[in-house]
């Protein structure tokens, strides 16, 4: 989203924001990605670092790398609170699990390695802040559990300080933005735009907001404008839904032609005129199919896909990756003539997927769980709340046409004929029917995606309950996906 395509700044630009926000009644988010300390548990000096950062560079020279908890924590000083204002700890990444506190206080836990999660720390922050947060690559409850590729830890994404007035759009909904945008194509001609946006009003007052969405065409014309007023009481979080008069033959997205259609949503105070708070995205117009007998379509027509998996691991800095880098993978994979991906095995930075919406790269994004399901308490929920975040932080994205959330998870479990077997296909399949479940509440709109591996086992024990099955094929001398 446009919004996190920022400056990377230091401590001193935090403190300008922050000081800015007493002249401004906005939104401000500001990364504070720099002057960290680091240090493992049996480690006694901190070594200082920067994020993006992960603990793991021996993971280049041994399979048996480091898997437990690594420890952060940095002083934040800012130069004022203003009162009426909230404030929240945003993290992009940290894998595998993360412990938040601020002064001492337990701001909040995070199971997954991979999405984002933001936390309320306005009850706890002061002038002079300590930050500590504690990660854990080494969790049995988590997935990954099983997989060909490294669980490197770390907090190895951005993160961010925000700040926001007391009316805002909803902040605590999964690591998303509390705004969510369908596109659709009616009479295949014309367009409408639905906006669901949450509004949160933590004032202990009553408020009357106005909630505005304008709608740009690609080449950046104001098409129309769509507002809604609503009535918080104190504490209240709401949900407005904005439906817009069609646009007539929209520019259809494609990865040929992908044309972006933004979407301006604003959040004013009725009373005062104030804007409070804003959010911008972009989206396109499209449709498509999967059918057995004719293939993929996309607008109508049929479409082959061509392209590659993706892990977001690149020598030397293992995941600690800068947005430029990820940018690059995207930018070379459309010059290679591709038109598809498959984001392997877990939700990556939203760097990825923006630049799949710029340059046109339809996308099938899945969360990891690979190879096995354990026996592990907590797991399943784990991965429900992985698969509810991933849908939601990047449900805006119109190059995602596919949600995955198991790959080959029948590689490494027991053979049919061992005494384990029959436990291990139970809660594999209830697992895979209660994902599926989840995925079609959260995003109706696209289909479900399973990856299989070389044998029609999982046709006979009934894990082809996915829309779309991927078959994994493995030949002497190459790997076709």
């Amino acid at each position: 989203m446009i919004n996190r395509i920022l400056l990377k700044i230091g401590v001193l630009a935090a403190i300008t924001m922050l000081a800015t926000t007493t002249l401004q009644a906005q939104r401000e988010m500001k990364t504070i990605n720099d002057n960290w300390e680091f240090r493992k548990p049996m480690d006694e000096k901190w070594e200082s670092v920067n994020l993006p950062h992960t603990f793991n560079q021996d993971a280049y020279k041994q399979r048996n790398y480091y898997q437990g908890e690594g420890l952060y924590r940095r002083t934040l000083v800012l130069p004022d609170i203003v009162k009426g204002r909230r404030y929240y700890l945003k993290v992009d990444a940290a894998s595998k699990a993360a412990a938040v506190s601020v002064n001492g206080n337990k701001a909040g836990c995070h199971a997954g390695g991979y999405t984002a999660f933001t936390m309320d720390i306005t009850n706890y922050i002061q002038k002079e802040n300590t930050i500590e947060i504690t990660v854990d690559n080494s969790r049995k409850d988590i997935t990954p559990i099983s997989a060909d590729f490294t669980f490197w830890g770390g907090i190895y994404r951005d993160v961010w300080l925000i700040s926001t007035p007391e009316q805002h759009f909803n902040m605590t909904n999964m690591g998303s933005d509390g705004i969510f945008i369908n596109a659709s194509i009616t009479n295949k001609k014309n367009g409408v735009l639905k906006v669901r946006s949450e509004v949160s009003n933590d004032a202990l007052k009553a408020t009357t907001l106005e909630v505005k969405n304008a709608i740009y065409s690609p080449e950046g014309e104001l098409l129309q404008t769509i507002n809604r007023k609503l009535k918080l009481k104190a504490g209240e979080t709401r949900t407005v839904e904005c439906i817009s008069d069609d646009i007539q033959n929209p520019s259809l997205w494609t990865p040929e032609t992908p044309s972006l259609y933004l979407i301006k949503t604003t959040l004013t105070d009725l009373k005062t005129g104030k804007l409070l708070d804003e959010k911008i995205h972009k989206t396109g117009f499209r449709w498509f199919a999967f059918d057995g007998n004719k293939g993929f379509s996309l607008n109508g027509k049929p479409y082959k896909l061509r392209g590659f998996n993706r892990h977001q691991d690149q020598a030397p800095v293992g995941v600690a990756l800068d947005d430029e880098a990820h940018r690059r993978d995207i930018a070379l994979m459309k010059e290679l003539g591709c038109n598809f991906i498959r984001i392997s095995h877990y939700p990556q930075d939203d760097t990825v997927l923006e630049m799949c919406d710029e340059l046109g790269l339809l996308a099938w994004e899945e969360i990891p769980i690979i190879n096995i399901v354990p026996d592990t308490p907590g797991y399943d929920d784990n991965c429900e709340q992985n698969l509810r975040e991933m849908i939601r932080q990047h449900y805006n994205h119109p190059s995602v046409i596919a949600w995955g959330y198991m790959n080959e998870i029948l590689l490494t479990t027991p053979a049919v004929d061992k005494p384990e077997w029959p436990a291990c296909k139970e809660r594999t399949v209830a697992l895979a029917q209660r994902l599926e479940t989840v995925l079609k509440e959260e995003d109706p709109s696209r289909v479900s995606v399973m990856a299989f591996n070389m044998t029609n086992l999982y046709n006979e024990i009934g894990l082809n309950l996915e829309d779309v099955v991927g078959w994994n094929l493995y030949h002497v001398g190459m790997w076709v996906n």
